[in-house]
């Protein structure tokens, strides 16, 4: 696959996937430090001297980004998918 396909590939995906991404990261990071991640409010979490409840709250409240993100990006992957389709292979014995 040539590097020129590959990065719209992977740029829709990031797109896709980036607030579910975002909120395993921090719930990862507040369950290794023994924190609180709640969306009902902001929990303290000392991490190196440093409170990154803030932080981690509102990256964990990303992943309602999702119901936009998920759903447009499966649209956009469709549409992509339909062009190349009807676009056909360059060694397409039927044109």
């Amino acid at each position: 696959m040539k590097l020129r396909r590959v990065w719209p590939v992977l740029a829709l995906l990031l797109l896709t996937f980036a607030p579910l991404i975002s909120v395993v990261l921090a719930s990862s990071i507040a369950s290794a430090h023994g924190c609180i991640l709640s969306s009902a409010g902001v929990e303290p979490c000392i991490i190196l001297g440093w409170d990154a409840g803030l932080l981690l709250s509102t990256t964990a409240l990303l992943s309602w980004l999702g119901l936009a993100t998920l759903p447009l990006g499966f649209l956009i992957g469709c549409v992509w998918l339909v062009k190349r389709q009807k676009r056909g292979s360059p060694n397409d014995p039927t044109r």
